[in-house]
């Protein structure tokens, strides 16, 4: 029974592993890109912790792709992705004004078409945490402890009833 019991959670586990590579190769396919938000000035349409997809555009096709009222997702003066709405565009002067959802929240500083990396596809709620914690190396570091003492722990056991068995049979 006990046994049984482990073999459907390692098919559980192996099955939701399997959906998001399926999920991340189709949303590859299709041209999006995944990322965490880290704030929260577009909440409530984009929550901090959600995991972010977009769709990446090239610099030349910036000012066919993007509106007024869409937002995007583009790489500010200090090199940090900052996704926000825009509210103005003046393509002559290769300007966008952005600025957050939050009310009375101030637009941002001018950007280029150079700047932007892509336009908001969805979201997905608190998954951005739980990719943060993955990509963490002190959880990585600890996955592989556990992991090892686990597997010895299961090679000891194994030579432990070996050896019961072994001296039952003499």
């Amino acid at each position: 029974m006990k046994k049984k019991i482990i073999n459907i959670f390692e098919y559980i586990i192996l099955g939701i592993l399997g959906i998001i590579i399926i999920f991340n190769v189709i949303m590859f396919i299709l041209g999006y890109t995944p990322i965490v938000v880290v704030s929260g000035s577009m909440e409530p349409e984009i929550y901090t912790g959600s995991l972010m997809y977009y769709q990446r555009i090239d610099e030349e096709e910036v000012y066919d792709a993007i509106d007024i009222g869409e937002t995007i997702i583009y790489k500010n003066f200090s090199n940090i992705y900052v996704t926000h709405e825009i509210i103005n565009i003046d393509e002559k002067n290769d300007e966008i004004i952005t600025k957050s959802i939050i009310p009375g929240s101030m637009e941002d500083d001018p950007i280029t078409a150079s700047q932007v990396i892509g336009i908001y596809g969805f979201s997905i709620p608190v998954i951005g945490y739980i990719v943060n914690f993955i990509g963490n190396i002190y959880f990585i570091m600890s996955l592989l402890i556990v992991s090892i003492i686990i597997y010895l722990s299961y090679l000891l056991s194994k030579t432990i009833r070996e050896g019961k068995q072994k001296s039952n049979n003499n």
